[in-house]
């Protein structure tokens, strides 16, 4: 069906473009770390905490179970796409501008990985807490240096009780 679309001139009907998928694939792989074709909190956690779309492990969960359509606790690629396609809540809604606007080059251009795209999104609104003459962007990014020591502290809890 794609292609054929795409053939006729009707390629604006789809809801991603070949080369948003390609980007979104790669992501996804990116948050695979396992490589099982599917993500869990454990994946998603330190990215949406990061980049200031959930605050806490349980906001993850939530997001998780709004599109885990077969009730895995697991997202698979075509419900990740779900997340980036349907903007049903302000959470939602965040995300799917994040993607969109990642797939299509406008927050780093194409060539930086995911991984390093939210790494540098997190120092930069980690700076703007520090630095920026916004009152809500240094908001937004105090939110975010909360958040980071508050998984660093988790991270170093979770590491004690386990060795």
């Amino acid at each position: 069906m794609r292609k054929y679309l795409i053939k006729h001139g009707k390629g604006n009907l789809l809801d991603f473009q070949d080369n948003e998928i390609r980007k979104l694939k790669e992501c996804f792989g990116s948050l695979d770390s396992d490589g099982s074709g599917a993500i869990g909190i454990e994946e998603l956690e330190d990215p949406l905490i990061g980049l200031g779309f959930a605050d806490n492990r349980m906001q993850v969960q939530e997001m998780i179970d709004l599109v885990d359509e077969d009730g895995s606790g697991m997202i698979e690629f075509n419900e990740f796409l779900s997340i980036i396609k349907n903007s049903s809540d302000e959470r939602t809604a965040k995300i799917n501008k994040f993607f969109k606007d990642m797939a299509s080059g406008h927050l780093a251009g194409t060539d930086l990985s995911f991984n390093l795209l939210v790494q540098k999104l997190r120092r930069d609104y980690m700076l703007d807490a520090i630095m920026s003459p916004d009152p809500s962007k240094r908001e937004f990014g105090e939110r975010i240096l909360r958040n980071a020591s508050k998984q660093t502290k988790w991270m170093k809890w979770t590491d004690a009780i386990t060795k």
